[in-house]
């Protein structure tokens, strides 16, 4: 079993301990890399200093797909979680027009497994350039 967001997370918390994460999906079959992945979460300590570096980093990566790197502040409690997703699956999920609900992953692969497939095989690349970005500007600090 292979879970392509595993270098992402790893580097995500070689910055900062994780208080929550989850990666996303586990490869175990030709198929399942058409789903998109999506790698949640939330720092223990907020580094708004490291948070703009993440950004700066997702943004900066030019592959072969584009990324999307956004937040939510949790409701009534402290934390933020971000998340980190290819762009157009960011833009299918809130795309107002549609509504699948719990199954919004399921509908994604159908429509566009193209883009997971490159989104996963894309991962390790995204990780490494995070990495290069953000780690020697953090020693500096």
């Amino acid at each position: 079993m292979y879970s392509p967001s595993k270098d992402l997370t790893d580097v995500l918390q070689s910055f900062e301990e994780f208080e929550w994460g989850r990666g996303s999906i586990y490869i175990e079959k030709d198929e399942d890399w058409q789903y998109p992945p999506v790698i949640v979460w939330r720092y223990k300590i907020r580094d708004t200093q490291l948070e703009n570096l993440i950004v700066d980093a997702v943004e900066s990566f030019s592959g072969n797909i584009q990324w999307a790197i956004c937040f939510r502040d949790r409701e009534n409690l402290p934390g933020r979680n971000w998340s980190i997703s290819p762009q157009k699956y960011e833009d299918f999920v809130n795309d107002p027009t549609f509504n699948y609900g719990r199954y919004i992953k399921d509908e994604f692969a159908k429509l566009y497994p193209e883009v997971g497939e490159q989104a996963n095989k894309e991962l390790p690349e995204l990780a490494r350039h995070i990495k290069n970005v953000v780690q020697p500007l953090l020693a500096v600090t």
